[in-house]
């Protein structure tokens, strides 16, 4: 583990719906998902400080920050075709997305460059989001790990969102930047490297980015960001409502990365653009199938839809969007994914015939609500008292090496750090 000086940037909150005009005839996307992806480690964005703590890893794990329950929504089953045969099938899978080389390409003229990529699932209404997790991947060549100057992404969410024909319904709830991204340490070697990341939305510096999803009631719960009854309205009259667009009875939302380039963005203020124009790279989006599992003999999936932890409502499309001029996006297709095909030997046989559902990679986490009464994390015992009993089953399990108790930094160590937080946390009490 170590820390890193670095910059991370709210763009916007409460952002201004997209306006939407396009052809939504599903397509098959041409580019074909590439294989050998390794993650390289998983940052941790304090944005009040604007520090980066990076956990080295090869697993593709997706950690919640401490004070915050297992995601509430997620696709995560990174290595799709492991169920057929783990040795085969140990590398990730990624899409190619942004690629500055593919200007001028035949089929997508200059949409393969700059462009947004917008995805959709289901949660239940009034789910509360505290905390984001995802990666990102790139060729941007990073030896010595000290970020690639310039090089941004911007994660939007969005509510009223189920994909096609979702234009008259969709809105924006937040969108935030992180740039100085790291890049690619061992360039020139084989396969594909990325980072996974969490953000603490709570800790946004002076912002509070907590958002909910499909408000039935106008209250926000613990959120600081909602539209108001925005699951029970009908505003596009088509007898549905706006926040549950497919009748199912839960919250459809969206979400949606784009790169920028370096040399396109002034980041610090200082009248120039941050970063080498010239410093361009493809970039990538993890491409994964939701969380569930596979019968290996008839090659059925089945999806996990149980909360926390779901990914209902997932649909194997996504969405490209494009700005042909400021402030005004267009759609520029919906295209399906055409699902994993674990063929091994590029043979055309596909072992196990394994065709799970794909959808970017993305975690949604929400507050923790259940560690005691009110949600007050240190009152281990649920007593509904701060006192020396707390403490004493916080270092026995520091003892027995309980993660779910000890690690209270949740930085995957259970060491003096945590004493000295859980201390830090027990003595400024709870509400």
């Amino acid at each position: 583990m170590k820390a890193k000086n670095a910059l991370s940037l709210l763009l916007a909150a409460g952002m201004v719906t997209p306006a939407i005009a396009s052809d939504r005839t599903p397509q098959t996307f041409h580019r074909a998902p590439v294989a050998g992806a390794q993650v390289v480690g998983h940052v941790y964005f304090n944005i009040a400080t604007g520090e980066k703590i990076v956990n080295y890893t090869n697993a593709k794990s997706q950690v919640a920050p401490r004070g915050t329950d297992p995601e509430v929504w997620v696709t995560d089953n990174n290595v799709p075709c492991a169920d057929i045969d783990p040795v085969l099938y140990a590398g990730g899978f990624v899409g190619v997305v942004d690629d500055p080389a593919d200007v001028g390409d035949p089929d997508f003229g200059d949409i393969a460059f700059n462009a947004e990529y917008l995805d959709w699932g289901d949660v239940p209404p009034d789910t509360v989001i505290d905390g984001v997790s995802g990666s990102w991947w790139t060729e941007h060549a990073d030896p010595d790990e000290e970020g690639v100057e310039g090089f941004a992404a911007t994660w939007s969410f969005y509510e009223g969102e189920n994909g096609f024909n979702s234009c008259l319904t969709r809105t924006g709830i937040v969108a935030f930047t992180l740039f100085n991204l790291f890049g690619d340490p061992d360039p020139g070697a084989p396969g594909i490297r990325g980072w996974r990341f969490t953000v603490d939305l709570t800790d946004f510096g002076d912002a509070d980015l907590s958002f909910e999803i499909g408000d039935t009631d106008g209250d926000p719960q613990s959120a600081a960001i909602h539209n108001p009854f925005f699951f029970v309205t009908d505003t596009s009259g088509d007898g549905f409502p706006d926040g549950d667009l497919d009748g199912d009875g839960l919250a459809d939302f969206g979400h949606s990365l784009s790169y920028i380039q370096p040399g396109t963005v002034d980041f610090n203020g200082d009248g120039t653009p941050d970063g080498d124009p010239t410093n361009v790279a493809r970039t990538f989006i993890d491409l994964v199938a939701p969380r569930g599992s596979v019968d290996p003999t008839t090659g059925a999936f089945t999806m996990d839809d149980s909360f926390p932890g779901g990914s209902a409502g997932s649909e194997d499309a996504f969405d490209i969007l494009y700005e042909p001029f400021p402030d005004f996006t267009l759609t520029f297709g919906t295209f399906w994914y055409g699902g994993f095909t674990c063929d091994a030997n590029g043979n055309g046989i596909f072992e196990g015939d394994y065709r799970p559902w794909s959808a970017f990679g993305i975690s949604l986490l929400g507050p923790d609500g259940d560690t005691g009464p009110g949600g007050c994390p240190v009152d281990l015992n649920g007593d509904g008292l701060v006192n020396f009993f707390d403490i004493q089953i916080f270092l026995a399990a520091f003892n027995a090496g309980d993660a779910s108790i000890a690690d209270w930094n949740n930085d995957g160590l259970i060491n003096f750090f945590d004493i000295q937080l859980y201390l830090a946390d027990f003595n400024a009490g709870c509400p």
